[in-house]
């Protein structure tokens, strides 16, 4: 015969699962009571969570005539969520709402539980050697006891020893984080898994952010034009056309910046790889270092030019320098020369003889004959 309070039980689970917009399924298991009295303090205004043996549960849900399903998901001590959340939305609230529990013997560290460096509350007495006895590094400093450096007692995947669980709850602290976990969620008759609906918001939007950009670069590169991808394909058009006549020196309001930069960018080149120290030439110095630097050419090497000029001078007939030679000049140029040898010291024995006179007559002559003589010396 079933006791009239497992009926009880089961009408009042079973009609309140009847109302409910969603239906979740929890596991309780190594939740103490204190912790499930707060967190049935904190959740209260959004959920409600109805505690049962799991045979209960799954008359209440046949009762009111959910999809039994559900009670497949239920493994160990479990609950009854009812809330109006969505089943994400419920995963979600529940994870936020994980409380911290105290160390217990045998249970496994999900961290590394490490004792900080500093002093403790503690005076000297037995403690100490509790202390020294799980791996805690301690010393009696002024009257207390002091921590000498950080400690670390269990390994995160380690079991919790007694004594370690004594210590640490004489610590105060509680390094296990407990929740309830969420194993399905009933929403309009859908079965949703405990895996499925445990999302990573940040993650989740990361990888969205990522999905569209890969699909926006696809579509641009594929050259489908729609209201999104229209303004890139026109940027990146413009970007390119601006690029083209830059590189033909094509000069326009959009180019004109980029070649300024670019000639100022080669002129600083082309500055730095002159060096500082190099003296600036004056204009025309080249040319009077290279009279300066030539040899100076001795007496005679200067008069045998000079008389070699005045010659190729003569010998040149008037077709050569482009013009006809008047008569009067080559007259004048006779008498020029006459005067010249006039004037031209004898030689040695001859210093005192004085020189032949011209007469009037002879120049008459030269001037009829107009033939310019073969030497630089007298005409006989």
């Amino acid at each position: 015969m079933v006791a009239p309070w497992k009926k009880n039980q089961v009408d009042e689970i079973a009609k309140k699962l009847s109302k409910a917009k969603v239906v979740g399924v929890v596991g309780i298991e190594g939740i103490p009571a204190k912790q499930m009295q707060r967190m049935r303090k904190n959740l209260k205004d959004q959920i409600e969570i109805q505690v049962a043996r799991n045979n209960i549960i799954k008359h209440a849900l046949s009762k009111a005539k959910v999809n039994e399903e559900i009670g497949n998901y239920l493994q160990g001590p479990s609950a009854v969520v009812i809330t109006e959340l969505s089943p994400f939305k419920l995963e979600k609230l529940l994870f936020q709402n994980k409380t911290t529990a105290p160390a217990r013997a045998g249970s496994i560290a999900p961290v590394d539980i490490v004792i900080p460096k500093g002093d403790t509350p503690f005076a000297p007495g037995p403690i100490i050697g509790d202390l020294q006895a799980v791996g805690i590094k301690a010393k009696i400093e002024g009257g207390k006891i002091v921590v000498m450096r950080d400690s670390t007692v269990v390994q995160a995947g380690e079991a919790v020893s007694p004594g370690l669980a004594a210590v640490l709850a004489r610590f105060g602290l509680e390094p296990f984080e407990m929740g309830l976990n969420l194993f399905a969620a009933l929403e309009e008759g859908v079965v949703y898994p405990g895996e499925v609906l445990h999302v990573d918001v940040e993650q989740t939007r990361q990888k969205i952010v990522t999905a569209y950009n890969n699909a926006l670069n696809l579509s641009i590169y594929a050259g489908i034009v729609n209201s999104t991808t229209l303004p890139h394909i026109i940027r990146d058009s413009h970007a390119k056309a601006v690029n083209l006549a830059f590189n033909a020196n094509i000069i326009t309001k959009e180019t004109l910046e980029f070649m300024v930069s670019k000639a100022n960018s080669e002129a600083t080149a082309l500055k730095n790889r002159i060096p500082e120290d190099a003296p600036e030439e004056p204009a025309g110095e080249g040319k009077a270092e290279s009279k300066a630097d030539k040899p100076e050419e001795s007496g005679s090497e200067a008069s045998e030019k000079s008389e070699a000029g005045e010659k190729e001078k003569e010998e040149s007939t008037p077709e050569e320098k482009g013009e006809e030679k008047p008569e009067a000049s080559e007259a004048k140029e006779e008498e020029k020369k006459l005067e010249a040898s006039e004037d031209k010291p004898a030689a040695a024995d001859k210093e005192e003889s004085p020189g032949p006179e011209v007469k009037e007559d002879s120049v008459e002559k030269l001037k009829e004959d107009s033939i310019p003589p073969e030497s630089g010396g007298e005409k006989k």
